[in-house]
């Protein structure tokens, strides 16, 4: 008998006595391990729209009430340091698909809310979901999509790797849809508005539980996204506010989304799930300051309070109160009940846990950047990860729980948060802070697929400079934080721009900005799986049918590729922005 399999036996009967749900719990953990018959447990998460930590009485906030997340909190754990990106779209791409934001390219909100035709694309970005729905799950997913247009991709939610849906859609007819009250839902393709006296977070919160039963009589494991709308703007009124008669405010938003949740939990435990189910509660991101109110008897404004301070500011910026968010897990007789883990997480880290929850292998081809929660759930293992990462716009950050440094070079003290302020780099910590997360600005944007197209983009940022290169942030439109260019005249400068790829064949680009006064002759170099390309690059010319990118020809590569830039002989002002290397389609 192995080593592992008698610690398991050990431990099943040394803690037999704490308790059924324990025992039930282990004996489940324990077949897990030496066998991958193991019963499948149900997942469930919760994903709230702009509710930052501090809206939580558990994480010591004071001006919401939240009793159904305090006892999920209470009876599960509490993670005291999750972060996501600062706005839905890059925070719901990076939960589906366990990618940096920077990576994945989904960096501002898709605008579903005005029709567009532009989508993720999750046959290139895996998810989550696709990997548990082919292992078996149930999967469904509810209410905000900010992922694509359905009028326009009606199979959008199949593709994401979901069997059923109950989403609001944002899109109809060349208007925006009701989210709450009337609201327009699309059920499985089929789209329709409801009456006057329906609330759109009550039809999503039964379609939960109607998926629960669902996969219970099937005796199917399940996997849930509830995307729950509230409490986003428009503030509105609750179904209880009109009830007691009382005027739409944010805090009774939170207060309603605190009751459903707590209507689900409820129903778990009536359905006799609760031993064999996890249920997440995550924010996408910091809370929406504009919308919140407070009487005008307080001096705070749109701050709101928490036992360590006010929290100013919020969704959209970068900083702790855009991107701090609570995060729960309830469930199962292996949480323990009451634990606070102060470990750093990542949305990223969502993809991992998961599959690991579910025993689902992640195959190797699926690159993600996030890490298994489970070690620290289950056996109280400390955090592994240095840093969290967020990006809005040409704009990113990273954070190492003490330290936030910007991409555009800003670095913050955040060592007595809620309180922010600018380092002093004068100081031995905030030099050696800004060495380290430097580092980690580089790591967590290097080689990244964009929205569309597979493509990998090498920003100025990441290429090997040689000589003295200008960098300039002010002219627009540029790829990253900025461009650079030299000084005009050769001075023996030089860039590398080096991706790593997988085996194929590549569409290879240069980012262009035309102007009269730039280089005429730029040698350019390709080096490919079957040699070197030496090319001569006009940046004074528009890019054929005006695109951005200057095409430098498509190539076979192997793992790598690499293009170099000289300013020799240019002519010139030698632009220096990006390269792009986007998979060839088939002749």
């Amino acid at each position: 008998m192995g080593e592992l399999v008698k610690a398991n036996i050990l431990t099943m009967r040394s803690i037999f006595f704490a308790g059924p749900r324990v025992y039930l719990f282990l004996l489940w953990s324990f077949g897990l391990q030496i066998s991958s018959a193991a019963v499948k447990p149900n997942i469930l998460i919760i994903f709230a729209d702009d509710i930052g930590y501090e809206a939580l009485e558990c994480y010591g906030g004071k001006d919401f009430h939240t009793p159904q997340l305090n006892r999920m909190a209470a009876e599960g754990l509490r993670f005291a340091r999750a972060y996501t990106s600062p706005v839905c779209t890059p925070s719901r791409v990076s939960l589906h698909t366990g990618v940096y934001a920077s990576r994945h390219g989904f960096t501002t909100v898709l605008p579903v809310h005005k029709g567009t035709s532009k989508m993720v694309n999750f046959t290139r970005l895996p998810t989550f979901a696709q990997l548990l729905r082919s292992a078996g799950y149930a999967t469904s997913v509810t209410g905000k999509w900010q992922l694509a247009t359905l009028e326009k991709h009606p199979d959008h939610p199949k593709s994401a790797g979901y069997d059923s849906w109950a989403l609001w859609q944002i899109w109809r007819d060349g208007a925006k849809r009701s989210r709450y009250w009337a609201p327009y839902t699309n059920v499985n393709g089929h789209a329709r508005t409801a009456s006057e006296e329906v609330f759109g977070p009550d039809v999503l919160s039964d379609f939960v539980i109607e998926q629960m039963r669902s996969a219970k009589q099937k005796d199917q494991p399940f996997l849930i996204l509830h995307n729950e709308m509230l409490p986003h703007d428009p503030v509105t009124e609750t179904p209880d506010d009109r009830v007691m008669k009382r005027p739409a405010l944010l805090t009774s938003m939170v207060e309603y989304l605190d009751k459903k949740v707590g209507h689900i939990l409820d129903e778990i435990e009536n359905l006799g799930l609760r031993d064999n189910t996890w249920v997440f509660f995550i924010g996408d991101n910091g809370t929406e300051p504009r919308a919140f109110q407070r009487t005008a008897a307080s001096p705070m404004g749109e701050a709101r309070l928490t036992e360590r301070g006010p929290v100013s500011g919020g969704k959209r910026d970068l900083s702790d109160s855009g991107t701090h968010v609570p995060f729960l897990i309830w469930g199962p007789p292996a949480v323990p009940a009451g634990t606070v883990l102060e470990g750093l997480v990542d949305i990223t880290d969502v993809f991992s846990t998961v599959c690991a929850i579910s025993n689902v292998n992640i195959p190797e081809s699926v690159r993600t950047d996030g890490n298994s929660l489970l070690p620290q759930i289950l056996q109280q293992q400390p955090s592994t990860r240095r840093w969290v990462h967020g990006s809005i716009g040409n704009k990113s950050s990273v954070f190492d729980g003490a330290w936030r440094l910007n991409s555009d070079g800003t670095l913050i003290d955040a060592r007595l948060l809620p309180k922010e302020v600018p380092a002093d780099d004068s100081t031995s910590e905030a030099k050696a802070a800004r060495q380290r997360l430097l580092k980690a600005l580089e790591e967590s944007s290097s080689s990244r697929p964009t929205a569309d197209d597979g493509r990998i983009v090498i920003d100025d940022e990441q290429a090997v400079l040689v000589g003295r290169w200008n960098f300039n942030d002010k002219v627009q439109p540029f790829i990253g934080k900025g461009y650079r260019h030299d000084s005009g005249v050769n001075t023996g400068c030089r860039a590398t721009f080096t991706a790593k790829l997988t085996p194929g064949r590549y569409d290879v680009r240069l980012a262009g900005s035309p102007h009269q006064n730039r280089a005429s002759a730029v040698a350019v170099t390709v080096q490919h799986a079957a040699g070197v390309a030496q090319l001569q690059v006009n940046q004074q010319k528009k890019a054929p049918d005006n695109a951005r990118f200057i095409p430098l020809g498509t190539y076979d590569f192997a793992e790598t590729g690499t293009v170099t830039l000289s300013n020799e002989d240019a002519g010139g002002y030698v632009y220096l922005d990006a390269v792009v290397f986007v998979p060839a389609k088939s002749p």
